[in-house]
């Protein structure tokens, strides 16, 4: 609704402030930066559609093959070539009048657009346009990424199971293994496995504070409580802590529950700031 009344409002704005004849305006940066910065508030949308796809998908599908999110800046700079999609160039709109006629004034005529146009179509200096402009611009994106480069434009990411059962995979609608043009990412869209591996406990950790600093999420955790289990592996003696009982640990992780024993059972609330990031 917010853009709904914004996006015809600041095309108007656009309009009338800088309004000149033959197309000479003099544009202050601080104007540039404010128009921009508020052209580009569709990234929000863009978000919001993402993560509306993320709830259709299954927590077994998360927990196979991760979270599947936009590569890193694909939203932003899809919504920043869309600024340049209003622009007009005069070199490709130029027509030389050969006849000029004037109309008599009449009420048909003055009724002929209104009657003969969809309603969202009536005024172009809006949502209309704001939508003809993403979409070519997202065509844009995804021809030179995709057919270009060869680049996924979706990358999974291996979340934390904790993430999957206290917190939410809405969090990382956007990858966290795949920028514009990381190099890290190989043209199926896959992490390269010496990177993942060397770094798989210190990002998980990140993963964990960045839904912990959520205040609804943590909330939310804080008032059930949920439990959480530590466990230790046979032969090993390495200990960790998972949210789910042992046989659906062991499924989960795709192993043989005998591999694993039970140490104790805890509130995750009452674990350590340290242990609780570190919650697989």
């Amino acid at each position: 609704m917010a853009h709904i009344i914004d996006s015809p409002l600041l095309y108007t704005d656009i309009y009338y402030r800088w309004i000149s004849v033959l197309g000479s305006a003099s544009i202050a940066p601080i104007d540039a930066v404010q128009i921009l910065s508020c052209h580009m508030r569709n990234v929000w949308l863009m978000s919001l559609a993402v993560k509306f796809t993320l709830l259709a998908t299954s927590t077994k599908s998360h927990r196979v093959r991760g979270v599947l999110g936009v590569r890193g800046y694909v939203l932003i700079f899809t919504s920043f070539l869309s600024i340049w999609m209003d622009v007009r160039i005069d070199a490709i709109r130029d027509t030389n009048l050969q006849q000029v006629t004037s109309i008599p004034p009449s009420l048909h005529l003055s009724l002929l657009r209104i009657t003969t146009s969809l309603p969202f179509q009536i005024n172009n200096n809006g949502i209309w346009l704001d939508l003809k402009t993403l979409v070519l611009s997202g065509v844009v994106v995804f021809f030179v990424l995709r057919v270009a480069l060869k680049h996924e434009l979706v990358v999974p990411t291996a979340v934390p199971h904790c993430v999957l059962v206290y917190s939410s995979p809405l969090l990382f609608s956007t990858s966290w293994f795949g920028s514009l043009l990381d190099p890290l990412v190989d043209k199926q869209g896959r992490v390269q496995s010496g990177f993942h591996n060397k770094s798989r406990q210190s990002v998980h950790s990140l993963m964990n504070l960045a839904w912990m600093t959520d205040p609804l999420l943590y909330a939310k955790v804080c008032y059930h409580s949920p439990a959480v289990y530590l466990y230790k592996r046979i032969g090993t003696f390495e200990t960790f802590y998972h949210p789910l009982p042992l046989k659906m640990m062991a499924k989960w992780k795709d192993e043989d529950e005998d591999m694993f024993a039970l140490v104790e059972k805890r509130s995750f609330v009452d674990l350590p700031w340290g242990d609780q990031i570190r919650v697989e």
